[in-house]
């Protein structure tokens, strides 16, 4: 009777012991990226107003503009919206959902859980997004302070978090998805392709900023001796770290050959227009021109890029021509992600107007790089078709054995009289030798 009562007992049933755990892990993936940001935003805005000798009125509308801020939504206070965000706590936060999502997917998880996780990681955001739309609606009859619009609001949140979610799933199932058999050889070359170029582009852009720092030198650091105390070159500072992505992404799309413009400034490397800008020593990376002549030849960067990829597409992949699909794939998505950064690095600065890349032109240079260029370079670098089995076999064949014979055993004995016939006359001493010595063995045995 005890064992019939374990056996029914709902704690032993494997199901229900692994439920307590899933929905742990669920809680965890719907609420840790979102508190954490949460309380790192209170801390900055608390340090921000007591630094300020500030009351501390409109914490709760200021910590929930900033979670709107960190998910790219503009924030709007009095008549000045604030639409070019800093990318770099964007990019932690995405960063912070896969990883979470990475932690709480395992070898045996099923579509359903992946599911769940993928639910999960969406929905408690945007519960939270909710609720900040909703304080500032009731801060907004108080404070100077405008809601955003809850369209783009939700809109930017489920992207972010969605794009953080599947990326930490696919570190976890890359294997599975990989070898799926409805993804095609050319898809897996593709994604590889594209994730080093836009590794490789971003770090062009880095490297291209802080070399255009250290040559303005000067300028940035006038805008540090501009403010007072060591509160506000702290500020500062932590402006130039936010919105050194920014700048990187603005780089990079100058180095493609697309220009960027922030008010009445205008920058590319064939022609600049200078004008006033904010007073932030990452600014200073901009050129106040005119443009040097050398500046053109700054395009063989993208292009020795694109070449990189085009060999890379070309030594992965099987042959020629799925090679080159495979670049000319990752030009296509290289120019979509080049949209989507240049819209999200750029917007509005108040007073100063808008500040925006050229984004369809930068898309268009992206893709004439990578998809042509490094299609072309595949093309040329890719491994020849080789000839299958198949076709091989009516070669190997001889053209004079009957249809009958093939796959019948040959005889042995006319095998080894052939040998025999076509052996050195070494080989023939050596086995007339062994006969030899058998004859002395049985006279041996004879006499014995």
């Amino acid at each position: 009777m005890s064992a019939v009562i374990d056996t029914e007992s709902p704690t032993n049933d494997p199901a229900t012991r692994a439920a307590p755990p899933r929905v742990r892990a669920l809680i965890v993936v719907a609420a840790r990226p979102t508190v954490l940001t949460l309380a790192l935003a209170t801390a900055i805005v608390l340090v921000t107003l007591v630094a300020a000798s500030s009351d501390l009125t409109g914490v709760f509308a200021a910590v929930a503009a900033s979670l709107l801020a960190v998910h790219q939504v503009p924030v709007t206070i009095g008549t000045t919206t604030l639409g070019i965000l800093p990318l770099l706590p964007t990019g932690a936060l995405i960063w912070l959902v896969g990883r979470t999502c990475a932690q709480a997917t395992t070898a045996t998880s099923t579509r359903r859980d992946l599911g769940w996780l993928v639910g999960a990681a969406v929905a408690g955001p945007l519960v939270c997004t909710a609720i900040a739309l909703a304080v500032l609606q009731d801060a907004s009859a108080v404070l100077d302070v405008a809601p955003p619009n809850p369209l783009a609001a939700f809109g930017w949140v489920l992207a972010i978090h969605l794009v953080g979610a599947l990326g930490g799933i696919a570190t976890v199932k890359w294997r599975e998805i990989v070898v799926a058999p409805y993804v095609p050889d050319w898809a897996c070359v593709t994604l590889f392709a594209t994730v080093n170029a836009a590794r490789r582009l971003l770090l062009a852009g880095l490297v291209a900023t802080v070399l255009s720092l250290v040559v303005h030198w000067s300028t940035a650091f006038e805008a540090f001796g501009a403010v007072d105390g060591f509160t506000g070159v702290v500020g500062l500072l932590l402006l130039t770290v936010l919105y050194l992505p920014n700048v990187a992404v603005a780089a990079v799309a100058v180095l493609c050959g697309a220009g960027v413009q922030a008010g009445t400034v205008s920058v590319g490397l064939f022609e600049v227009m200078g004008g006033p800008l904010p007073g932030v020593p990452v600014l200073a990376a901009t050129p106040t021109g005119p443009a040097e002549p050398w500046w053109p030849a700054a395009l063989v960067v993208p292009a020795m890029l694109a070449v990189l990829l085009g060999r890379e597409c070309g030594r992965n992949a099987v042959d020629r021509s799925t090679a080159a699909w495979a670049a000319l794939s990752a030009g296509v998505a290289l120019a979509g992600g080049a949209v989507v950064l240049g819209a999200a690095a750029g917007g509005a600065l108040g007073t100063f107007g808008a500040v925006h890349v050229e984004v369809w032109l930068w898309a268009l240079t992206v893709f004439g790089w990578f998809g042509g260029l490094g299609a072309l370079t595949a093309l040329v670098l890719g491994k020849r078709r080789e000839r299958t089995d198949e076709a091989e076999e009516p070669i190997a064949t001889p053209s004079d054995t009957p249809i009958a014979a093939i796959g019948t055993p040959a005889p042995a004995a006319p095998l080894d009289a052939e040998l025999v016939g076509e052996a050195p006359a070494a080989a023939a001493v050596s086995e007339a030798t062994d006969i030899v010595d058998a004859e002395v063995v049985d006279t041996e045995k004879e006499a014995d």
